[in-house]
């Protein structure tokens, strides 16, 4: 019998649905009501690390293990159709987190990951906008995301404050 040995959730805003991700490569939706299973999206070829969900609740992201480039992926999925609506690449080592940007409206992700990056993307266009190697920190542990744009970095050996203007551009690195 397969156990969950790694759960990592997150709830979809206005609903009564949890999301998550665990060790056996899926994604899962749970009724927080009754406990039961809504859902279960496609099976991932790495495992699913972390999941986000964005404010309006439509929108998952979740990120994949991996190792030299292979996994290491942001995976955006439809809440409403409960389709992969495609895959973010670019790290070269796992995704350890994945966070919506508080002040984008659901269109930007930012994502950490093993390789000491924090990179931001555009979900909408799929691409990589800016990416901050946060040298001499580690494994990038955790996201938050403040509604000013700015993020707080939580790595294996401190933390590390970013702060965004409107261009998603940094014009400020604290490290502590």
């Amino acid at each position: 019998k397969l156990r969950y040995l790694r759960w990592v959730w997150a709830l979809i805003p206005n609903e009564n649905i949890l999301v998550q991700t665990s060790e056996d490569k899926r994604v899962r939706l749970w009724d927080t009501r009754n406990l039961q299973l809504v859902h279960v999206y496609p099976t991932k070829h790495y495992i699913q690390t972390c999941c986000d969900v964005d404010s309006t609740g439509t929108c998952i992201v979740t990120g994949s293990n991996g190792f030299n480039g292979s996994g290491c992926e942001v995976s955006l999925w439809d809440v409403r159709t409960k389709q992969l609506l495609g895959d973010l690449r670019g790290n070269e080592q796992g995704v350890n987190c994945v966070k919506f940007l508080s002040s984008s409206n659901g269109k930007t992700v930012l994502s950490g990951s093993k390789d000491s990056l924090v990179k931001l993307w555009d979900i909408t266009k799929r691409e990589c906008i800016l990416d901050k190697r946060l040298a001499g920190m580690g494994s990038v542990t955790d996201l938050i995301s403040y509604p000013d744009g700015s993020v707080m970095c939580s790595t294996t050996s401190g933390c590390v404050l970013l702060t965004l203007d409107d261009r998603n551009q940094i014009t400020e690195t604290i490290c502590f």
